[in-house]
């Protein structure tokens, strides 16, 4: 039967992955302050992607759903045959993915959307392992 030396170190590391977890909020918060600034840097040195210190940085766009009138929203996936994107409210995510596909496919929102529903285009900076 283990000793107390393991129910000590499971304490240990569940305050290790807190400590762990407030560090990566902090990195979290000091990327997301970053973006602004990687984008202008990108365009300053009319560049789109670099590798540095191990990483491959670079922008990647994405069309995301932008609600402007949630009830008026929700009866416009109704009319235009997204009504499956409906819960409670909807899943703006799910939405998203989908005018991705209709974007992707060539089609436009549909009408009733108008006003309502529209898209942005969000561009983040982001980078892989190089």
């Amino acid at each position: 039967m283990p000793g107390l030396e393991v129910l000590q170190r499971f304490a240990d590391l569940e305050n290790e992955k807190e400590i762990l977890a407030e560090k990566l909020k902090a990195v979290n918060k000091k990327l997301t302050d970053l973006q602004p600034l990687t984008q202008e840097a990108f365009i300053e040195n009319n560049m789109d992607r670099i590798t540095i210190n191990g990483r491959t940085v670079f922008t990647r766009s994405i069309l995301v759903a932008k609600i402007l009138d949630k009830a008026k929203a929700t009866d416009a996936l109704k009319d235009s045959g997204m009504g499956d994107l409906i819960t409670v409210g909807f899943n703006t995510n799910s939405l998203s993915a989908h005018l991705r596909e209709l974007n992707r496919d060539g089609k436009e929102l549909p009408e009733c959307f108008e006003g309502i529903i529209t898209t942005i285009d969000v561009v983040k900076t982001q980078s892989r392992k190089a």
